[in-house]
């Protein structure tokens, strides 16, 4: 699999943030890159979100999570986790993330989903 890296915008009060999700596979290991950054105003305010991944393969049509991690990431800390030991099916694989962000427009926390591109191992 060759390196992966993706973009989505998650709201967090007044401000948006522009988290980059990246993905590579090393031997048997999936490794996952995660990092925030502030979009438009707030000069001097945090980009932080806490967020939760799945590994997912594909089996007969479905989604299935193999691993899960979590963890919170900020301008100032991107988060890298890895999962070990993953075998080699053929099969599709992708890592599912969801974000812990503010809806502006309902003015209640939410969560935003994102899927990663999906490879074959």
């Amino acid at each position: 699999m060759a390196s992966t890296a993706q973009e989505i915008i998650v709201f967090a009060g007044l401000y948006d943030h522009l988290i980059t999700l990246q993905t590579n596979q090393n031997g048997s290991t999936v490794d996952v890159s995660i990092a925030v950054k502030q979009q438009g105003g707030g000069h001097g305010q945090s980009a932080n979100t806490n967020w939760t991944m799945y590994l997912e393969r594909a089996i007969n049509d479905a989604w299935i999570p193999i691993g899960t991690r979590t963890g919170y990431t900020s301008n100032t800390s991107p988060s890298n986790r890895d999962f070990p030991n993953i075998p080699k099916e053929d099969n599709p694989l992708r890592i599912r993330m969801v974000y812990k962000g503010f809806n502006p427009n309902t003015n209640k926390p939410q969560d935003y989903h994102q899927n990663s591109k999906v490879w074959i191992r």
